[in-house]
C-alpha cells in the first residue's frame, strides 16, 4: 500500500534489508495488522547487499538463506518463482547475488501490504508517548519504531588514499583498476579481509602487505553448536586462507603483525589502504536526546522505550558454551534473533 497519511502508525520499520524484511514479516505474522506498520527507506532494494555487498561470496549455507526465506507466511513465498539460488547444492555457500532476487520479491509481498515511505529518516524525536519521525518534508507518528539502518566500514586514521571496501570485495570491479604500481595495505584477519586479499590477488597489483592483530580464526562445526560463528572464517574464504595465509603464502603478499617493530616503516611503504576491521552503526539519524552512538542492550535490542534496533548496525551478543562472546550477524542470525526477541517489543 504505497503512500502515507499522518496519522499514527503502530510500528514504522526504518530499512529495508534483510533485517527490516525480517522485522516486518514477523510484524504481520505476529498479528500487528499490516495497515498499522508503515516502512521507510530510500529505494527497498535489499539494503546494502543490493547496493555494495552483491559480489561477495558468502559464508553461510544457501539451506541456511531458504530458511530466511519460508520463515515468515506474510512472505508468501510458496507462491514464489524458482530462483537461480533453487539449484544451488544447500550445503554450499553462495554469492550474496544470489539473494537479490528472491529478497526482491519478498520486498514486494511486504510492500503490497503495509504502507510504504520512500524517503530517508533524518529525525527521531519523543513527544506525547509517541515517536515523531521526520524525513525532510514529510512527518509521521508511530508508537514504536525499529532501526534496521545498517553500518558503515570502520577505518583508521591513516593518510593512504583509502579503497572502498565495496570496491576491492567486488571482484569484477577490482580486477578493472590499474593497480600495478601500487602497494595495498589490507588491514585485518576477518571474512572480508580474506576476500580482499583474494580478490586483489586477482589484479595486476604489484604487492600487497596484510597488516592484522589477530591470526586467522576458523569456525568448527559441533553437534549442536558452531564454535567461532561469527569470527571464524568459513565456506569459501576459509578454504582460500587454509590455502594461501596458513598455506603457502602468495608471492606478492606479505603479513605484518601489529605488534610488528616494522609496522610504521611497512605502513608508509603502501600507496593505498583496503579497512577490513569491521562495522559501524550509521549516524544518519539524529535522534533528539540520544547521542551517538547509540547506546542500546545487545541482548534484546532496547534502546529506549518503543525504540529498538536490530541489523549489522545493532548486533546482538551471544555467548558460546565456553563462555565466549561474539556480535551476532548474518542473515538467518537476523531473522532467529527477531523472533527471539518481537515478544519483548511487543509488550515493552
Amino acid at each position: 500500500m504505497i503512500g502515507v497519511s499522518m496519522r499514527c502508525y503502530s510500528w514504522c520499520v526504518v530499512g529495508a534489508g534483510p533485517a527490516g524484511i525480517a522485522v516486518v514479516g514477523n510484524l504481520i505474522d505476529a498479528g500487528i495488522p499490516a495497515s498499522d506498520i508503515v516502512w521507510v527507506d530510500p529505494k527497498f532494494a535489499v539494503g546494502d547487499i543490493g547496493d555494495k555487498w552483491f559480489r561477495v561470496q558468502g559464508n553461510s549455507k544457501v539451506k541456511g538463506f531458504m530458511a530466511f526465506f519460508n520463515a515468515c507466511k506474510s512472505y508468501r513465498f510458496d507462491k514464489a518463482p524458482l530462483f537461480k539460488i533453487h539449484s544451488i547444492n544447500p550445503e554450499r555457500s553462495c554469492r550474496l547475488c544470489h539473494l537479490l532476487p528472491p529478497l526482491e520479491w519478498i520486498t514486494e509481498q511486504l510492500i503490497s501490504q503495509v504502507s510504504v515511505l520512500r524517503t530517508t529518516v533524518r529525525h527521531l524525536s519523543r513527544e506525547n508517548s509517541r515517536w515523531k519521525i521526520s524525513c525532510g518534508e514529510n512527518e509521521i507518528q508511530a508508537c514504536k519504531v525499529v532501526l534496521a539502518t545498517g553500518a558503515e566500514p570502520k577505518t583508521l586514521p591513516l593518510s593512504i588514499p583509502t579503497i572502498p571496501l565495496a570496491d576491492v570485495l567486488n571482484d569484477k570491479l577490482i580486477r578493472n583498476q590499474e593497480l600495478h604500481d601500487d602497494t595495498i595495505a589490507v588491514f585485518g584477519s576477518s571474512h572480508s579481509a580474506m576476500v580482499a586479499l583474494e580478490n586483489l590477488m586477482k589484479t595486476r597489483v604489484k604487492k600487497v602487505i596484510n597488516f592484522y592483530r589477530n591470526p586467522t580464526k576458523y569456525a568448527v562445526y559441533m553437534d549442536d553448536y558452531v564454535l567461532f560463528d561469527n569470527t571464524g572464517l568459513k565456506e569459501h574464504a576459509a578454504l582460500w586462507a587454509k590455502t594461501n595465509i596458513d598455506g603457502k603464502l602468495p608471492k606478492r603478499v606479505e603479513r605484518v603483525h601489529c605488534d610488528d617493530s616494522a609496522w610504521d616503516e611497512k605502513v608508509k611503504q603502501c600507496t593505498k589502504a583496503v579497512y577490513c576491521i569491521g562495522f559501524a552503526p550509521r549516524t544518519d539519524i539524529k535522534i533528539i536526546d540520544i547521542p551517538y552512538p547509540v547506546n542500546y542492550n545487545p541482548y534484546n535490542g532496547i534502546i529506549a522505550q518503543g525504540l529498538f534496533g536490530t541489523g549489522v548496525g545493532f548486533p546482538n551478543l551471544v555467548t558460546d558454551p565456553f563462555g565466549y562472546q561474539e556480535w551476532n550477524v548474518g542473515v538467518g542470525k537476523f531473522m532467529n534473533y527477531i523472533q527471539q526477541v518481537l515478544p519483548i517489543w511487543l509488550k515493552y
